[in-house]
């Protein structure tokens, strides 16, 4: 056997962000055995352990073990959705996850004031509680979402259920919105062309349901839905029916 004095152990980064490159962390000589700490850095990357055995005659030889970190999934979302948050220094819209390597430190942000849809939200809160730039540490998977305040934002729009015949009632449904705060609903009825354009308001048509008349006969019937916060408003408006038959 070699004695430790013929032994020269090395440790490798490999980082991988897109082309793969190196840095040398540590070299430990003359010793049989021994340990280290893994660093904190960006995943993609990969820990090379490297041995080289010289012998008496001056002969050398190197083996390598790749050592792969364990993975977590942070997931960044917010309130409403599709506005831009940093992690690592890059921005994206939400929601994203990134893979970093366990018990990694990472840093996330929310930019503030942002526009969306042509009304502004201003940061109140991440969820884990932390400053509107803060670090993270991974120690498992998780998700982190910022919520902003502003008005409300629709994510699908309002439905229309219901025949579309005279006499027969329709009922309007507000879709799904994103807010930080309590929202109320407010519902117009639209009467439009057989193509479901040019509509014009019907006359104190105001609730969730709507009875069709004789006037009705030959349009298409949209819903126009207004939601509030303490924040402003915002609307949305749902897809035409079929135009309206006549009663049978």
């Amino acid at each position: 056997a070699l004695p430790a004095s013929a032994l020269v152990w090395s440790l490798i980064l490999h980082h991988c962000p897109s082309s793969c490159h190196i840095h040398q962390l540590q070299t430990f000589s003359g010793v049989p055995s021994g340990s280290f700490s893994a660093p904190d850095h960006e995943y993609l990357s990969y820990l090379e352990l490297q041995l080289m055995a010289t012998d008496s005659g001056g002969l050398k030889d190197t083996k390598t073990v790749r050592l792969d970190p364990d993975t977590v999934s942070i997931t960044l979302a917010s309130i409403p959705s599709r506005l831009q948050v940093v992690f690592n220094g890059t921005s994206a819209s939400t929601p994203f996850s990134r893979t970093v390597i366990r018990g990694s430190t990472n840093t996330i942000g929310a930019p503030s004031p942002q526009t969306l849809a042509g009304a502004q939200y201003s940061f109140m809160a991440w969820s884990d509680g932390g400053a509107q730039n803060h670090n993270i540490t991974a120690n498992t998977s998780a998700t982190y979402t910022a919520t902003y305040s502003g008005p409300p934002v629709n994510v699908s729009k309002p439905t229309i259920s219901g025949e579309p015949r005279e006499g027969k009632t329709l009922t309007a449904t507000a879709g799904s919105w994103e807010s930080a705060a309590p929202v109320t609903f407010a519902y117009q009825w639209l009467r439009c062309d057989k193509q479901g354009a040019n509509c014009v308001v019907v006359a104190g048509a105001t609730s969730t349901t709507y009875a069709l008349t004789s006037g009705d006969v030959g349009s298409r019937l949209r819903v126009k839905v207004t939601a509030t916060n303490s924040a402003g408003s915002s609307s949305a408006i749902s897809d035409p029916t079929a135009p309206v038959k006549r009663a049978r």
